[in-house]
């Protein structure tokens, strides 16, 4: 050729020389049979030399040739000797006329597999059978001579120019242009594709047919001299497509890169503490790598600075960051607990605290003897830890200890010798030791006391030596806590007041902006405006970026807001409108004390109805508490409207409408004395307490009665824009003394005050007329199916009758372990002491007996029997006094022993004296599912009576299965 033509090698295909051996061949050195001599050399003519065919045999590669500059560039040759033809098998070398091979031309191919290829090569030797080949096709396309039947050494020349058909070195390999029954994966293909003269990437096809008619034909490129990648000369090459910028991290494609251990530690000291316990949850590495406390220590130093104490001895780097960061109790769980008490070194909830804790009075009684007669003002654990004390004088101050007010409040860690600056500085009367610390304390003390069988007691020295290390190491111990517990405390006080000038500095900052809007914002309008008010609690300093996010809302809510600020300014010009107001609304006020206008009568009579409607149908049983206020207003507000009889306003109108103040006095007159009656603290307030709908707080939610959940509203949430601004008076208009406009505010169909088990979502709709949500409602057990109900005492096992201590000790041994509450195991272990008693005696326990049950409690362990009861003759009194705690509030056993003593007759202390819960409430207890235990315990000590065993009724209404009776 004039011109030199590079190719690259095509797409791999190997010869299949093997299972073509057997074919038969000719011996024309020049013509194949079947083909005339015109044709031959026509063909040759047109195409040029056969051994152009750039589809060299990948199985016969040859090595890299003897010159320097041939190995440097990695070259092979794809023709092995002169005249020969790769991709022919060797019967038919001698069929192609090949004087003259063209020159070697070499090409850069890839080091693919030989092991490969030769796979290969069988599977197509295998796939592809000779194939029929119609003589008219041949007739047509190629130029055959139809005139005899073509041989069948013609008839593989074609199928091997159709199968092995040459692919341009730039051209991509379509899926359909792969041999079939070689999977795609099979071939290596090539990343390169034809380029034109211009630049531009073409793709060429060859027609199957008029390879069969030429075989061993190529195109050549119709570019001129191009550079040794494949492009013209002169012109630029094609970019790949390349990511701009860093790597985009996605949720649904991971990074491919993989980050070595060693850089996660240098990275993890940058992120917030709490974070790392989310990052151990990520993978076994995360979690290797966070098991180092160098990284915990570093995140820490790195979050809060090298000045913060270190961890307390015993406590991990990953410990003490829980305690730092974490959420929730230590031991029930409770997510809500966030409270670290460090003189423990445990997060509790209130609860918890409560029961892990025992305090100790710092103004002690005098040591205490049998009689208790100086000790009775102590609760049990009190008079335990003292009892602990007299046996062992210095076990407490081997155990880090805190202090609390005399409302039990955690105050502090051990006592400061001056008080810092975070503390409330009260008067400290209580030092609270935790339980589990005490009982290890004296196991090992006991250990280090016991006496082998021929051993010698330890002196006064020996166990002087062996307090004093632990005392100092106490010491250390609480001075190591303090430094903790100052830096965190000093911390959160810092943070507090950071926090109140960030709102001071976004408030001033965001009044300078809105004096800059057209037409000015001033700040009388801003501070009506809730999302003013919402921006400036956000405890960050303030930037241009979030005033723009601030000034399109104050857009919406400015016109509003102005309208109000102008209004106001209206009415105080107008000093006589305020001052005929104010007199008016005192004259309706006084009107409506006594209760007796037309309106009024209606609205009483109108709750008498409903009331009276309720319990005729026994509906108050299946009410909730929380739910019976909420119902008999909204009953009290349909059954008014719906009367056709309505009296006429005193005010001259068409019908009389319903006031706020008459909702109050429906709740003062008639329902709050049916909540009084019913004689349980806890009832009485869940009824009695409500919650704000406008409040949307969930980690503390406060509850109302109803006069301070009106005013709370009149005061935080009507005065803003929203949906309680129809609840706002003027405060000009009022008088000074009126917290909430009662007389002036019509009474809604939705009143704004939600139940214990509603939701609030911050808004409230008064026309709401929807179905009341009630509390899931809890079966009531009656009376006459109460726990007592056909049973008897039982008279075998047990201590003698006789002994009223002895059997309380025995029945508070069984239930111990059982899940019950604690009262309603002192009403069984005391019905269980009385009636026995009264089987041996006719007459009931002496009063002084109660001395000893309280020794007794003490020493076998039974701190929760018998504690915080009112007073049952307290109680019953119809007027008691506001400020007699022992029926206000459950008060320990010693000093309900010695108010009884002084202030009532001992004659009836069995029945008069502690306020036991009722029988159905016991039984009620009981039937719960995981009570399992304790009613196999109350069926031993109360088995059912002979007849009630017949009768189901008699039993309660219950039937015990087998596997609980004993």
């Amino acid at each position: 050729m004039a011109e030199e033509q590079r190719w690259s090698p095509a797409v791999g295909r190997p010869s299949v020389t093997a299972d073509l051996a057997m074919l038969p061949t000719t011996s024309s050195p020049t013509t194949p049979p079947g083909f005339s001599s015109s044709y031959s050399s026509a063909y040759i003519a047109k195409t040029g030399s056969v051994t152009d065919r750039p589809n060299p045999s990948l199985s016969q590669l040859s090595a890299p040739s003897q010159t320097a500059s041939q190995s440097q560039n990695a070259v092979w040759k794809p023709f092995q000797r002169t005249g020969h033809i790769v991709g022919v098998p060797p019967s038919y070398q001698s069929s192609f006329n090949v004087e003259t091979p063209s020159p070697v031309r070499t090409h850069v191919a890839a080091k693919h597999d030989i092991a490969q290829f030769q796979t290969l090569a069988k599977k197509l030797a295998a796939a592809y059978a000779p194939s029929p080949l119609s003589q008219t096709s041949l007739s047509t396309h190629s130029g055959l001579d139809t005139s005899y039947s073509p041989s069948p050494a013609l008839k593989r020349k074609a199928e091997l120019a159709h199968h092995f058909k040459p692919i341009h070195s730039f051209k991509k390999v379509k899926q359909s242009e792969i041999i079939p029954g070689v999977s795609k994966d099979d071939i290596p293909h090539s990343d390169k594709h034809e380029v034109s003269g211009d630049g531009q990437s073409k793709q060429s096809s060859l027609d199957p047919e008029e390879l069969t008619a030429r075989p061993g034909s190529v195109t050549p490129s119709k570019g001129g001299k191009r550079n040794v990648g494949g492009r013209p000369q002169g012109k630029a090459g094609t970019k790949r497509n390349q990511q701009k910028g860093p790597t985009r991290l996605r949720v649904n494609r991971p990074v491919a890169a993989e980050i070595p251990l060693d850089v996660w530690g240098l990275v993890l000291p940058y992120c917030p503490l709490d974070f790392l316990f989310k990052a151990r949850l990520i993978s076994k590495n995360f979690e290797y790598r966070l098991s180092y406390e160098s990284t915990w220590r570093n995140t820490r130093i790195k979050n809060y600075g090298p000045d913060m104490p270190g961890p307390p001895d015993g406590l991990s780097e990953m410990q003490y960051a829980n305690l730092l960061v974490g959420q929730g109790c230590m031991c029930c769980g409770d997510k809500k607990a966030r409270k670290t008490y460090w003189a423990f070194l445990r997060r509790w909830c209130s609860k918890c605290l409560k029961e892990k804790v025992t305090l100790v009075r710092i103004k002690q009684p005098l040591p205490i003897h049998e009689d208790f007669s100086n000790a009775n003002n102590c609760t049990r654990q009190e008079r335990s830890c003292l009892a602990m004390k007299e046996q062992h004088p210095k076990i407490f101050e081997c155990i880090p200890h805190a202090v609390f007010d005399s409302f039990y409040n955690f105050e502090t860690s051990g006592t400061y010798p001056v008080p810092p600056l975070w503390s409330r500085n009260s008067q400290a009367h209580l030092i609270g030791y935790e339980l589990s610390a005490i009982t290890a304390k004296i196991a090992e003390i006991e250990e280090f006391l016991r006496v082998e069988p021929d051993g010698i007691p330890k002196t006064q020295e020996e166990i002087k030596a062996w307090y004093n290390p632990q005392i100092e190491a106490n010491k250390g111990m609480i001075l190591q806590i303090q430094a903790v517990e100052n830096w965190d405390n000093t911390c959160r006080l810092k943070k507090s007041d950071d926090a109140k000038t960030y709102r001071h500095e976004r408030a001033g900052y965001y009044i300078e902006q809105a004096k800059s809007m057209v037409p000015p914002l001033m700040a009388e309008a801003l501070y009506l405006i809730q999302s003013f008010k919402r921006a400036i609690t956000i405890t960050k300093p303030p930037s241009e970026r979030s005033w723009q996010i601030l000034q399109p809302k104050l857009q919406e809510e400015r016109a509003a807001a102005e309208q109000i600020v102008q209004q106001r300014k209206d009415q105080e010009n107008l000093i006589e409108h305020r001052q005929q107001c104010i007199e008016n609304y005192r004259r309706l006020v006084e009107r409506r004390a006594r209760n007796d206008t037309a309106g009024q009568i209606a609205v009483l009579a109108v709750a008498d109805a409903v009331i009276g409607s309720l319990r005729a149908t026994n509906v108050f049983n299946e009410i909730a508490d929380v739910d019976i206020v909420h119902i008999i207003l909204r009953q009290v507000y349909q059954q008014y409207y719906a009367a056709e009889d309505a009296p006429g306003s005193e005010l001259n109108t068409n019908k009389y409408r319903l006031l706020l103040a008459d909702a109050k006095m429906v709740y003062e007159c008639r329902i709050e004395p049916i909540i009084s009656g019913w004689m349980d603290e806890a009832r009485s307030k869940a009824a009695r307490l409500f919650k704000c709908p406008g409040c949307m707080r969930k980690d503390i939610q406060l509850r109302y009665t109803f006069d301070q959940l009106f005013c709370h509203i009149g005061k935080k949430h009507a005065p803003e824009i929203g949906d309680f601004y129809q609840l706002h008076i003027p405060s000009a208009e009022l008088p000074g003394s009126v917290p909430f406009p009662w007389c002036l505010l019509e009474w809604p169909k939705n009143l704004p005050m939600l139940a214990e088990h509603h939701k609030a979502s911050g808004k409230w709709d008064p026309s709401d007329g929807s179905e009341y949500q009630q509390a899931p409602r809890i079966e009531k057990v009656n009376l006459s199916h109460a726990a007592f109900s056909g049973r008897s005492v039982s008279r075998e096992g047990g201590p003698p009758f006789e002994q009223f201590v002895e059997n309380v000790i025995y029945v508070g041994c069984l239930l111990r372990t059982t899940p019950l509450h604690a009262k309603f195991k002192t009403l069984i272990a005391f019905t269980f002491a009385l009636d026995r008693h009264l089987l041996a005696n006719a007459a009931a326990p002496p009063f002084y007996v109660l001395t000893a049950l309280q020794l007794a409690l003490v020493r076998g362990g039974h701190y929760d029997l018998f504690e915080q009861f009112r007073c049952y003759t307290c109680c019953l009194q119809p007027n008691p006094a506001k400020n007699n705690k022992f029926v206000n509030k459950g008060q320990p056993f010693g000093e309900i022993i010695e108010h009884y003593r002084a202030c009532h007759s001992h004659g009836q202390w069995t029945t008069h004296m502690l306020t036991f819960s009722s029988h159905e409430e016991l039984w009620s207890a009981l039937s719960e599912p995981d009570m399992h235990t304790a009613l196999q315990v109350f069926d031993r000590l109360f088995p059912m009576k002979e007849e009630a065993n017949l009768d189901p009724v008699l039993r309660g209404g219950y039937i015990a299965s087998d596997t609980f009776m004993v």
